[in-house]
């Protein structure tokens, strides 16, 4: 995609890197690559493959697999809309104003 905008080449091959040190490299840190984690989220969500069959169709190994599915699972607060307090009152006020 990066190339079809017109990227420039080094931002489209430049590794992620959340900075929080020097050196830091988030696929070293997660102990996979992005390749691997699209792929297997990919299978799972798009393509409804059952879990046990995703090693297989992927050709990521059963513990990566594993351990996508562990991360995705306890990383799906993030991915929530927050809850939203209710105000039925705020209705009352908007219309004074």
């Amino acid at each position: 995609m990066g190339e079809y905008l017109g990227v420039p080449e080094k931002i489209i091959v430049k590794p992620s890197s959340p900075r929080l040190w020097p050196g830091h490299m988030a696929e070293e840190e997660l102990g996979l690559k992005y390749e691997e984690i699209d792929v297997v989220i990919h299978a799972l969500l798009d393509r409804n493959i059952p879990l046990e069959k995703i090693p297989e169709e992927t050709g990521v190994s059963p513990s990566k697999v594993e351990k996508i599915i562990r991360m995705h699972r306890s990383t799906r607060h993030k991915r929530m809309t927050p809850p939203i307090a209710k105000l039925p009152w705020i209705r009352d006020v908007i219309r004074e104003i």
